[in-house]
């Protein structure tokens, strides 16, 4: 399992055709994303164990490059995070009970994706060193 396949099942769920189908659209979109994003940093060679706590790590990591392109992936890593929240907790929020919702946090969610593609297809290791170093120094990481 990995995060593109989470990805591609919001796809199916972003057909609806109800607000449930809606709503956990935008869940797996942003844990596509996530995932992803977690396996950019693991491509750095920072090994990142699991839990609750690292929704919010990833994204520190991730802002302590000094890659334009991965900052700004950070920010939309935040932006659909607080979306999967409303989606998956405020239910008496109607805004992610519907398709126009569900299909902004899919474009959102792929950008991160396509960014973590390319990156890694690439070769390149923008932001590589200041991942790894953060990681290492302040978050007590093993970096390989």
């Amino acid at each position: 399992m990995n995060g593109t396949q989470f990805y591609s099942f919001a796809i199916s769920l972003a057909k609806g055709p109800g607000p449930a189908e809606f709503r956990s659209c935008t869940s797996r979109a942003y844990y596509g994303a996530y995932h992803r994003a977690r396996e950019l940093i693991e491509h750095y060679g920072v090994s990142l164990p699991g839990g609750t706590e690292w929704h919010k790590k990833v994204r520190w990591i991730l802002d302590q490059s000094n890659d334009a392109a991965i900052k700004k992936a950070s920010a939309k890593l935040n932006s659909l995070r607080d979306a999967r929240n409303d989606a998956d907790y405020q239910l008496s929020d109607l805004q992610p009970e519907n398709a126009r919702s569900a299909e902004f946090n899919l474009r959102t969610a792929k950008e991160i994706i396509d960014l973590v593609d390319a990156y890694i297809a690439s070769g390149k290791s923008p932001g590589r060193t200041a991942i790894r170093e953060y990681s290492k120094d302040t978050l007590k990481l093993i970096v390989r």
